[in-house]
């Protein structure tokens, strides 16, 4: 007998059967070589891995020996059924076990070891209790016997079960990307600029994406889908970007986005567009609107005349509020535009190609 016992993150292994032995993996029990018979008490067992591949008992404990025992956070398995367990004699099963308010914690999985020689689970298994800094380290997965001290490796984390403690994995960092909402390219001011953000952590989660202009951290997202919304966004040429920041405090900066915001137009050359050239290309018939005024639906016309391959169509209220902006192409010739939710009033439209801005205004009805 011995009071006091502790056993800590050990791995018991057995292929006897009940056959070849009447003993348990643990047992526990008063020693009856003195008078009196010696005591066993205060015995704790705590992030151990027990595997038999027959039935044979894991712990058995006397009546005797209860006082001040504890066993919990530990693995058991057993190829040939449920684990089993003795208290002063009496066999008990896994759940009845427990609901003697034993290993309430432990878990029945198979732990997977690499091979049956030195019994070292194929993975971290994180269902241990944090037992202090006085039992903190254990052996290594590579650890080797020989005239020197095997490798040795610290709890990290969520404290293992089992001889064995893998090593804190090295941090993968996160990756992340940006791009607009509005795939247009083109923002007059005062802009409303949606960014959004895919990003992901191989190993861990997203703790927060931040959203930069250049240097200046313009707000943070700390949940999907990321993203912010910039308002007011003043003439100029800008430099966007984002940064990820993963739960082991690893950053990653997605590549930057450059984009212009141009000044809406504060004075428009014809300002009727009825079945003519827009204001700005001198005469030439480039870009055409028709009806004007609408009801709400309308069509532009564009012809090669000083367009681009790519042509940023805007609509804007005279309030400022931008209505529409996207890309017309140069080989569309024509699209029908709907402005039906719109109120009743006058709009300017601007279509921006490379060489040139031609913008108007029409009347909807």
């Amino acid at each position: 007998g011995m009071n006091g016992v502790r056993i800590y993150n050990n791995t018991f292994y057995s292929s006897l059967t009940t056959a070849e032995t009447n003993r348990a993996l643990i047992d526990i029990y008063e020693n009856p070589s003195t008078t009196p018979a010696g005591s066993a008490t205060g015995t704790k067992i705590f992030n151990n891995i027990f595997y038999t591949k027959n039935k044979i008992r894991n712990i058995s404990i006397s009546n005797a020996c209860i006082p001040g025992f504890e066993s919990d956070y530990n693995i058991f398995y057993c190829e040939s059924g449920t684990p089993v367990f003795s208290v002063n004699g009496s066999q008990k099963t896994f759940a009845e076990w427990q609901a003697l308010g034993y290993d309430t914690h432990s878990i029945v999985i198979n732990p997977d070891f690499k091979d049956f020689t030195y019994f070292v689970p194929k993975k971290r298994l994180d269902h241990g209790k944090s037992l202090g800094n006085e039992f903190q380290s254990g052996l290594s997965p590579d650890a080797k016997w020989g005239t020197s001290d095997p490798a040795i490796s610290a709890q990290n984390g969520t404290w293992q079960v089992g001889a064995f403690i893998y090593p804190k994995p090295e941090n993968k960092p996160p990756v992340i990307s940006i791009s607009l909402a509005d795939k247009g390219e083109g923002f007059i001011s005062p802009a409303t600029i949606d960014i959004d953000a895919i990003a992901s952590d191989p190993d861990g989660y997203i703790n927060k994406v931040e959203f930069y202009n250049g240097t200046a951290k313009l707000g943070e997202s700390t949940s999907t889908p990321f993203s912010f919304t910039w308002k007011n966004v003043s003439a100029g040429t800008y430099s966007l970007k984002a940064v990820a920041t993963d739960n082991q405090n690893s950053k990653t900066t997605s590549e930057p986005i450059t984009l212009t915001v141009g000044n809406m137009p504060t004075s428009i050359n014809n300002p009727t567009i009825s079945n003519m050239p827009a204001a700005g290309n001198n005469g030439r018939n480039s870009v055409r609107l028709y009806p004007n005024p609408t009801k709400g639906i309308f069509q532009i016309d564009l012809s090669d005349s000083l367009l681009s391959e790519k042509n940023t169509v805007t609509i804007i209220s005279l309030k400022g509020e931008i209505l529409y902006t996207g890309l017309m192409m140069r080989d569309e010739t024509n699209r029908q535009y709907d402005l039906s939710h719109a109120e009743a009033g006058s709009y300017i439209i601007m279509v921006k190609s490379n060489q040139a801005v031609f913008t108007g205004k029409f009347i909807k009805n």
